[in-house]
């Protein structure tokens, strides 16, 4: 695992991507949700490599919990001819997302609301960043994330990693670097990729 980050790190590529991140998911039992944020980050370096992959990614997310990001992946999968509209599974996963996403978006408001309560739950405020970190709405992730990382009973290493997740998406380099490393235990390694990643994107001159 230490190799593959300084192999990505030092020779970036999609080849290194895809080898940092399958050496993780091979030496590791990753749970669905650690298996969603390492495939996010795989999405992102063009290391979806195959149609497993894509399929891994669909059931992490879920059609009937992230449904905007299972819609996504699908198109990206088509796309990338890893999958076919045709395919039972992917017409199935394709339609329960298509016929909640409507709905899914307009919950979104009350979410964000219930979230910033004061009497909100970490676990409100945490399903509110996932909603909006899975339709790439960063800033308010990222918003809904910090609320939650104020709780008491979250899960807050997964608040970290994701709030990471949001920041590099509205290029905040050096917030998200800051989040990232204080990510420990199991999704320490994951955090490690996406911050090579955050500055990678940034360019040298961070």
């Amino acid at each position: 695992i230490e190799f593959g980050k300084l192999f990505v790190k030092h020779f970036p590529s999609d080849t290194s991507w895809g080898d940092a991140i399958a050496i993780q998911r091979n030496l590791v039992d990753y749970d669905p949700q650690q298996t969603l944020d390492i495939l996010r980050l795989a999405a992102h370096t063009n290391a979806l490599r195959d149609t497993r992959s894509y399929v891994d990614y669909i059931d992490a997310a879920d059609a009937r919990r992230l449904p905007g990001e299972v819609k996504r992946v699908i198109e990206k999968g088509i796309a990338a001819g890893k999958l076919t509209s045709g395919d039972v599974y992917v017409s199935e996963a394709s339609g329960i997302a298509n016929a909640r996403i409507a709905a899914d978006k307009a919950d979104l408001p009350a979410l964000e609301r219930d979230a910033k309560a004061a009497n909100a739950t970490g676990v409100t405020a945490s399903a509110a960043g996932d909603a909006f970190l899975s339709y790439e709405d960063y800033a308010r992730a990222e918003a809904m994330y910090m609320i939650a990382a104020t709780k008491p009973g979250v899960d807050m290493e997964r608040v970290m990693l994701r709030m990471g997740i949001a920041q590099v998406g509205q290029g905040k380099t050096a917030e998200a670097l800051a989040t990232l490393a204080k990510v420990s235990g199991a999704r320490k390694n994951i955090a490690d990729l996406w911050a090579i990643y955050a500055q990678q994107k940034a360019g040298p001159a961070s």
